[in-house]
């Protein structure tokens, strides 16, 4: 009973690792193994490429936000502040149910996956368990931070998108008077200009 317990494990073990090597497209890559160093070094350079990148413009967006956050007034500069930190409890929210995820994975890549022995059974179920709970709780995360971020008082969320993301929708709106006053100008400057060009076109109209 024993051996066929045994056996029926291996094979289990090798339909998995059959799949799993399908999956991930490994027995492609092994036919040819001097095109998996290329592939790797070149995935590598664009992730360096690719993050020293970010940073720099993570720089220089930072630097014209500070600049545009010393103009502001007082009590923009403590709206701003509290949005900015309900941001962060947001990204904390996010990696904290995130990171017990990480680490179990990184626990079961340690267990034998030899399933003869007792204590790997043992290893191997737990971490299964445990990525499987923390899974429902990144998903978890992943719907609470959002939330978090809804909570946030209209004006609060109007203000940390114009200071983000300028955009026409967020300029300040005209009243009823300067809409007036707009109007009245443009009406005005519309007169004088048709007046100045028929006066300059009506000699020209008389010689015909």
């Amino acid at each position: 009973m024993a051996k066929q317990w045994s056996h029926d494990n291996e094979v289990r073990q090798q339909e998995l690792s059959r799949f799993y090597r399908h999956y991930t497209c490994q027995f492609r890559i092994n036919k040819k193994n001097e095109f998996e160093p290329i592939f790797n070094i070149l995935i590598g350079s664009v992730c360096v490429f690719l993050v020293i990148g970010i940073h720099v413009a993570m720089f220089f967006m930072l630097r014209s936000r500070l600049t545009k956050y010393s103009n502001m007034a007082e009590n923009r500069k403590k709206q701003l502040r509290k949005a900015a930190l309900t941001v962060l409890l947001v990204a904390v929210t996010f990696i904290c149910t995130l990171l017990p995820f990480g680490i179990t994975i990184q626990i079961a890549a340690f267990c034998d996956t030899n399933t003869t022995k007792k204590e790997n059974i043992a290893c191997n179920g737990l971490t299964l368990e445990l990525r499987f709970v923390f899974s429902i709780l990144a998903h978890l995360g992943n719907l609470l931070a959002p939330l978090l971020f809804t909570l946030l008082n209209k004006s609060i969320r109007r203000q940390l998108r114009e200071f983000v993301t300028p955009r026409c929708s967020t300029l300040r709106k005209k009243n009823s008077l300067e809409k007036k006053a707009t109007s009245a100008y443009l009406e005005t400057t519309m007169v004088t200009s048709v007046s100045v060009i028929s006066k300059k076109l009506s000699p020209d109209i008389n010689k015909y």
